[in-house]
């Protein structure tokens, strides 16, 4: 053995055992006398990149490689350093060259996957880590990097398997538990995820896993437990956002919305960038009756993740509600949304038949098909489709099915529950079913609309729940009705041309078990009570302004408001401080919160003898539930289309004079008609008998125009696609 060979057997020792400065000056002496001495340069150079010292390891690998360009261990040690220093696309090509030279290198090909995970290649990152594992089975960092990337492709069965292997070989190392927890919270297995954590806890207190201790307590609907973890975690970190966001969420999912508030404000204060704080205070502020403070956070959230479906969903939402918008401003709201969607060039082919008069697949698409109050609008659609001329299909996004999705497959002739795939797995499905038609029936869900964003259905419209432009330009119409689209009203660069039906935008279809019409209760009360059912959201500022001038306008008159959020204390206490500052006295007000039986939340709608419409977002089930109960209904059609919701509803129920066109209107249509109790009697004894004979209510007659409006619009895109062959 030579001088040299000593030296860096030293050296080597040296290192081995953490003695790293020492080593390193061994091997400068060493690389003084043979500079040119490969094996002491690429040690130093890993010594370096251990320490920190990425300028000198990565002169010591080139330096390396410059004198023996085949060597194996110094291109996947450059690779390592390359990916350590921001250069991943660098080290993949380091990594590919030292497996060229030695195809069994496990390191190598574990620092590919890596450099593929750094890139969001997550497929070929999964490929290269499965051929690390493979080379060297009992390595459990190679098994933890398989378990990160399975995690990149969402195949969290196969991670909680990765990691579990990671820690059966290295039971000691608390990390692993950390991983395991994180990937069996992805996989939904909440419990164990919990245990996961806790062993993670209690093997080491100071670790800081409260913040994801208390995610998964939330996911597992154990919000209780989870304020505690969070709260501690804030006592022992005060300025951690994290877990302030945390202590905000927990107190959100328990009601406690006025002592979340701070805690969510506290995590801006300290992160202004943590986007999930500003949505989920958007949300806060939303509840409390803060739209413009919701609106102000929602576009927060979106400018610093213009991904962020979420939260561009509440915001375009909730501009709906804010006074000062028009259907012009809205359509560039959702336009805005839309150019922040990356969507793949290639097109799939279409190669649907050119034939105007064959039967056409119509497929319907919705995250609503569940127990939900829109089903009164399209199921008898649904039911009345000619199948002689339409074969229909119905794509959910449920998360959890219920009897009504039951109710929507048995009445489709093909029923796919899309929820969990990928947008391009939900787009093939779609394509296999050769739909012709495909329609989209959620209205401001933007992770709902990007199945739409590309062309995978010769039209593509929308029906039912959308009272805004999508903004994309794959969007070819939508139906509507003169009422919600009156010619006046037309938005120059709204790209989706309105289907005006005569029938209107909807049908509804009552519930079976209505109850039946009460007398008004004036009759025995003395005084009229006004009333609204609905989401309370949309009891603007605004709207409890005009509802008090109602009040002031007829005195003894009384005002009954009833939406499941006022069964929350922060929220009914907020909503009072509302009240006060409109003009109303509480004592003329009675709130109702939520009421679990159906039945008796619709016999609720007995105790008003007149219903009141918010602005500038109109009601649309409880107009309609509320006229069932033999109620007239008062709205004002104002500059959007979700103003003039309730006047396209009570044109169609035939009742055009309950439509005000100003405020003044409004308030003096409240005055005239509780003026004349007995004509508010005699208006609710025939009110349902004169529905059920109206066009709101005939769901053949506006299905058979939407089928000749289908057919219209397919007999168009036929000449056009025949033109261009």
């Amino acid at each position: 053995m030579t001088m040299s060979d000593d030296d860096l057997a030293r050296a080597t020792a040296l290192y081995r055992a953490r003695r790293l400065s020492e080593a390193a000056a061994g091997l400068t002496s060493l690389l003084a006398r043979e500079p040119r001495h490969v094996e002491a340069l690429h040690l130093r150079g890993v010594i370096a990149l251990e320490s920190g010292d990425m300028p000198a390891a990565l002169a010591d690998f080139r330096r390396a490689l410059e004198i023996q360009p085949d060597h194996p261990e110094a291109h996947n040690s450059l690779g390592h350093a390359l990916l350590d220093d921001g250069q991943a696309q660098e080290a993949l090509a380091a990594f590919r060259q030292s497996i060229r030279l030695q195809p069994t290198l496990a390191m190598a090909h574990d620092g590919l996957g890596l450099a593929f995970q750094a890139l969001g290649h997550w497929r070929a990152a999964v490929g290269s880590h499965q051929r690390a594992v493979a080379l060297r089975p009992d390595d459990a960092t190679a098994w933890t990097n398989l378990g990160n990337a399975l995690r990149g492709t969402r195949e969290f069965a196969d991670a909680v398997v990765a990691h579990a292997r990671a820690l059966r070989l290295k039971p000691d190392h608390v990390p692993l538990y950390v991983n395991l927890g994180r990937v069996l919270s992805d996989a939904g297995r909440f419990e164990e995820s919990i245990a996961a954590y806790r062993e993670a806890q209690a093997r080491q207190p100071d670790l800081g896993v409260e913040n994801d201790l208390g995610a998964v307590l939330r996911a597992a609907g154990r919000p209780a437990e989870a304020l505690t973890v969070l709260e501690g975690a804030v006592q022992r970190r005060p300025g951690d956002a994290a877990a302030l966001y945390g202590l905000g969420a927990a107190r959100v999912e328990l009601g406690r919305l006025a002592e979340a508030r701070p805690a969510l404000q506290a995590a801006l204060a300290a992160e202004p960038r943590l986007q999930a704080a500003r949505y989920a205070l958007g949300n806060v502020l939303r509840d409390l009756g803060d739209l413009q403070g919701a609106v102000r956070e929602f576009r927060a959230a979106v400018d610093l993740d213009p991904g962020f479906a979420d939260a561009w969903s509440n915001y375009l939402f909730s501009l709906n509600f804010l006074p000062g918008e028009s259907d012009e401003s809205l359509c560039r709201a959702n336009r805005a949304w839309a150019a922040t969607l990356r969507i793949p060039a290639d097109a799939p082919l279409l190669t649907n038949a050119p034939d105007p008069e064959r039967p056409l697949t119509i497929g319907y698409v919705s995250s609503e098909f569940r127990r939900h109050h829109f089903l009164a609008e399209f199921l008898p659609v649904l039911r009345a489709h000619d199948r002689s001329a339409f074969r229909v299909a119905c794509y959910a996004d449920v998360a959890a099915p219920d009897s009504d999705t039951g109710r929507v497959a048995e009445a489709s002739d093909v029923f796919r529950n899309l929820h969990g795939l990928s947008p391009a797995a939900q787009m093939r499905a779609v394509r296999e079913d050769a739909v012709d038609i495909l329609v989209s029936l959620t209205g401001y869900l933007a992770r709902d609309r990007i199945l739409f964003a590309r062309r995978i259905a010769p039209l593509q419209l929308t029906y039912i729940n959308h009272l805004t432009a999508t903004g994309l330009s794959t969007i070819d119409g939508r139906i509507t009705d003169r009422w919600l689209d009156p010619p006046d009203h037309r938005v120059a660069d709204d790209s989706e041309a309105p289907i005006i039906l005569d029938s209107g935008f909807s049908i509804y279809e009552p519930r079976h078990d209505a109850p039946p019409v009460e007398r008004p209760p004036a009759l025995g009360n003395g005084y009229v009570t006004f009333g609204s059912f609905n989401n309370l959201t949309k009891v603007t500022d605004e709207t409890l302004v005009l509802w008090s001038r109602v009040l002031r306008a007829i005195p003894g008159a009384r005002l009954l408001i009833k939406a499941r959020d006022l069964s929350h204390r922060d929220i009914i206490g907020a909503f009072t401080e509302r009240l006060a500052r409109a003009g109303i006295d509480a004592a003329r007000c009675e709130l109702v919160g939520h009421i679990v039986d159906s039945r008796a939340n619709l016999a609720h709608y007995g105790r008003v003898d007149i219903g009141l419409d918010p602005v500038p977002f109109a009601g649309g089930a409880t107009t309609r539930e509320m006229l069932w109960a033999g109620l007239p209904v008062i709205t004002l059609a104002g500059a959007t289309r979700a103003s003039r919701l309730g006047a396209s509803l009570l044109q169609r129920a035939g009742m055009p004079e309950l439509v005000a066109r100003s405020a003044d209107e409004y308030v003096a249509l409240a005055a005239s008609l509780a003026s004349d109790v007995p004509a508010l009697s005699r208006r609710r004894a025939g009110q349902r008998d004169r529905l059920a004979g109206s066009v709101l209510f005939d769901a053949t007659a506006h299905t058979r125009e939407l089928e000749a409006a289908y057919r219209r619009l397919w007999r168009g895109w036929c000449g056009t696609a025949q033109r261009s062959r």
